[in-house]
């Protein structure tokens, strides 16, 4: 008797999937638009890439402004697949909901049916920057489970665009070490502004 492999050796019919997680600032934004712009400088085929974004209800008026005036057109013209998700419920076992999935995207939803400062409230939390929890809850739990039931058995790369501002410091921001540090990051984001 032959003990399984904890990983399989064959190779997946499938071309690699590039995922992104939108957070929707200007990290993701300048991804986004760096790999669109230039996808044979970053080996990604925008054919094979999913944007995904965890919906999570606080989003600012001006974020949700700019993505549609400025991420989603660009999103539309290479025909990329951008799914909106959120949390159904408090607990984990209540899912999540897709808000959206769409290669023509217009509009950021602004909170699906459980939105973080419910949360908050309901544990009678303040909002923090201390320890991501809330990353983990509202944003990581619902992109791995979509992943995994949407994509089962792919092989994929899943990029997490992040303010590194806001990480522990022995964290590389791969956004910051990709372009170059903020003067790029400002750059791409002043190019991607005007059209």
């Amino acid at each position: 008797m032959t003990t399984p492999a904890l990983f399989s050796s064959t190779t997946d019919a499938h071309p690699l999937l590039h995922i992104v997680a939108f957070g929707g600032g200007v990290e993701s934004a300048a991804y986004l638009t760096e790999t669109l712009t230039n996808p044979e400088k970053h080996t990604v085929d925008p054919a094979n890439l999913v944007v995904l974004h965890a919906v999570v209800g606080s989003e600012y008026d001006d974020t949700i402004r700019d993505c549609q005036n400025h991420i989603f057109p660009l999103l539309r013209d290479h025909g990329i697949r951008l799914v909106q998700l959120s949390r159904r419920g408090p607990r984990q076992h209540h899912g999540i909901k897709i808000l959206y999935d769409t290669t023509t995207p217009r509009i950021m939803h602004r909170k699906g049916p459980w939105t973080l400062a419910q949360h908050n409230e309901m544990n009678g939390i303040s909002p923090q920057l201390s320890d991501r929890r809330c990353s983990l809850n509202f944003k990581g739990f619902v992109l791995d489970k979509f992943i995994l039931t949407e994509f089962p058995g792919r092989n994929y790369t899943h990029t997490i665009c992040y303010n590194r501002d806001l990480c522990c410091g022995f964290v590389i921001c791969p956004v910051s070490t990709l372009f170059g540090g903020s003067s790029r990051r400002q750059s791409s984001m002043r190019r991607l502004r005007r059209g």
